[in-house]
């Protein structure tokens, strides 16, 4: 019979482990081997539940306050006890060759979300074939200016939304617009079958 696994964490108590053996429940499969459990399975049975509400609130501190009755201080402190349990980025001093390699790749993420200036468009078919330029750079002085407009308008619901978690969501949902749309550059796409064919490309 199956044991819940907060039992397995309490006879670990936070020691590293390796499973050698597992079955797959819907099958009499199993597997013999020597796996290591991720830095999750250190954590006491309480902080992994700590962990998987704060999942599921979305990081919002204030619903972990209401869901566990606890105060702000207390909330940031056991997030930051519990992040220093599972540390596994490690720090290394960058060389000014790394920096300057490092700068060549900076330039390239900007040219990556330049956005992109025309559109091509061919269709060809039986009654013969034709092609059209369309200036996608026209589309940037609208946007900005529409941008400008909003700004407002956007602030204002960044600054409401922001208590609630969303404002940092709204955020990031517009810079991914942008780079979304930056990133059409270079898109060809090509569509036949016997009768017609169509072919667009963006540069």
């Amino acid at each position: 019979m199956s044991k819940e696994w907060h039992e397995l964490t309490r006879m670990t108590q936070g020691k590293q482990i390796t499973v050698e053996r597992v079955r797959l429940v819907d099958s009499d499969i199993a597997i013999e081997g020597s796996f290591t459990l991720p830095p999750l399975t250190s954590l006491s049975a309480e902080d992994q539940v700590f962990v998987m509400a704060f999942v599921r609130c979305h990081g919002s501190i204030k619903d972990m306050e209401e869901m566990f009755g606890i105060s702000y201080p207390t909330v940031k402190n056991r997030i930051n006890r519990i992040a220093k349990q599972l540390e596994f980025v490690e720090i290394v001093a960058i060389s000014p060759q790394e920096e300057v390699r490092r700068g060549g790749s900076d330039k390239e993420a900007l040219e990556m979300i330049r956005p992109p200036m025309l559109m091509r468009v061919r269709v060809k078919n039986e009654n013969g074939k034709f092609g059209l330029w369309l200036p996608l750079f026209l589309l940037i002085p609208l946007a900005l200016v529409v941008l400008i407009i909003l700004s407002p308008l956007i602030l204002i619901a960044i600054l409401v939304l922001w208590p609630f978690g969303w404002g940092k969501l709204a955020i990031l949902a517009l810079w991914a617009a942008i780079v979304s749309f930056c990133s059409l550059r270079g898109l060809r796409v090509d569509v036949h079958n016997p009768r017609e064919s169509v072919y667009i490309s963006v540069v």
